[in-house]
């Protein structure tokens, strides 16, 4: 049993603030740190002492270089409980995000035990060829992300691809491996995930003679994999045929960004250089893919930068002002439509909706209907995801009467209402007890699907 005392804790504000590029505040979690070199058994307790541990200091001093924590998928039984495992000063560190300070004793229990696992399936490669990135990381059994691949087949090819023996393509054509699309992204999965070359791999599976024909997932996985090597050569090699062929890039093409080992400006100007070069449809969709990155990691700056360097497009700002909105920045995003006009990059209805759509689901009516109002000013009609927004707020809001209103303004301009809004009018019946007036609607939407 791997023996940890709780050494500190850090609350979200300083989360938030020292490493603004995690995504821990918008999921309103905080850290509680353990240490795996104390020898006193776990004791909640031990948290009302001071953050005094030399290893807490250590870890919270790393904090702003830290990737992005991945808070999107809890583990185990406990919905609150986010292990994140970092080795600090020759020990190791078991960092939970949990959204209460203290939280339930089995769920810690919970997280020694997974904490002892990791440790255990541990394994030191010093000097192992055909890895980037990522040294000191833990060695585990993959998590699938495709059904029906066996985990075993794909550890064993992985470590034969890290191997990197001069004989690796006769190793693979000896184990007859049956190529699917499934198992192949799997193993550039792992590849990824683990910093190890998938180059010659690739090109074994082009060559096998089994004519497999990579998906478009794929593609953007070796590219993914050619970017954490900073192999931006054969990158550009690649994207030349891709596009030539009309392929399109996505996020996960450019994931690699938030793992980056260099500096991240660096490695955005090579991906420019990359794609300004390459031209066709990468270019547009890889330029408008890595906006997204970096809006995703909160690097609006460098999102900016990007347009600087390329073009500013209505379709990028909008990607910057949905995730403004993401974060709760309102008048980030409202800077942003300002800054489009200056720029000469009108902004449409589309490009209010998002804010305007925020507005709403976080219960800031006025400002929602002030922004309405400045968007008919400024001749910005309303479309019908605009009517759709303000009716099913409306409708929650049990103001049934308003709602109508907005109704009878469509119905006035021949707009024919979606399913969501009679889905709203629906509910907001039931929810003011008008329950007659629910079925009445109710049948009013069959006839209009019909």
């Amino acid at each position: 049993m791997c023996r940890m005392v709780p050494i500190g804790f850090v609350p979200k504000r300083l989360i938030s603030t020292l490493n603004p590029s995690s995504n821990l505040a918008a999921c309103q979690h905080s850290l509680l740190i353990f240490s795996s070199e104390s020898v006193v058994n776990p004791n909640l307790s031990s948290l009302s002492a001071p953050n005094s541990d030399p290893n807490y200091r250590h870890f919270l001093s790393k904090l702003p270089f830290l990737s992005p924590f991945d808070v999107k998928r809890p583990v185990g039984l406990f919905s609150t409980l986010y292990p994140v495992i970092y080795k600090a000063s020759g020990t190791r560190i078991l960092a939970v995000l949990s959204k209460s300070s203290f939280p339930h004793p089995r769920s810690i229990r919970f997280c020694f035990h997974l904490f002892s696992s990791y440790s255990r399936t541990s394994s030191k490669r010093p000097g192992v060829p055909n890895t980037f990135g990522r040294s000191g990381m833990t060695e585990r059994k993959p998590r699938l992300h495709n059904v029906g691949v066996d985990p075993n087949k794909v550890l064993e090819i992985v470590e034969m691809i890290r191997g990197d023996a001069s004989d690796l393509e006769s190793k693979l054509n000896q184990i007859n491996l049956r190529l699917s699309h499934a198992l192949v992204a799997e193993i550039l999965h792992v590849l990824n995930d683990r910093g190890i070359l998938a180059l010659r791999f690739f090109n074994w599976v082009l060559n096998s003679g089994q004519h497999f024909r990579p998906t478009a997932g794929i593609y953007n996985q070796i590219v993914n994999n050619l970017g954490r090597s900073d192999d931006f050569e054969t990158m550009f090699q690649m994207l030349c045929g891709l596009s030539s062929k009309g392929h399109c890039l996505n996020e996960k093409a450019f994931s690699f960004l938030t793992r980056s080992s260099i500096s991240l400006k660096d490695s955005i100007s090579k991906i420019i250089e990359t794609l300004n070069g390459v031209g066709g449809s990468c270019r547009g969709s890889g330029i408008y893919s890595v906006i997204k990155v970096l809006c995703a990691i909160n690097a609006f700056h460098l999102a900016i930068f990007v347009m600087e360097e390329t073009a500013r497009k209505t379709s990028y700002y909008h990607v910057l002002i949905a995730a403004k909105c993401r974060n709760g920045d309102f008048q980030g995003a409202q800077d942003l439509l300002d800054e489009m006009r200056t720029f000469g990059c009108n902004p449409s209805t589309k490009s209010y909706n998002y804010l305007l759509g925020s507005l709403f689901k976080n219960k800031r009516v006025v400002e929602a209907c002030e922004l309405l109002k400045t968007m008919e000013e400024l001749g910005y009609l309303p479309d019908t995801v605009t009517f759709d927004m303000v009716i099913i707020h409306a409708c929650k809001a049990n103001r049934m009467d308003f709602a109508i209103e907005f109704l009878n303004q469509i119905l006035s301009e021949g707009i024919k209402p979606r399913m969501a809004m009679h889905a709203a009018f629906i509910k907001g019946y039931f929810w003011s007890g008008r329950v007659e007036d629910a079925y009445k609607e109710g049948g009013r939407s069959r006839q209009g699907s019909s």
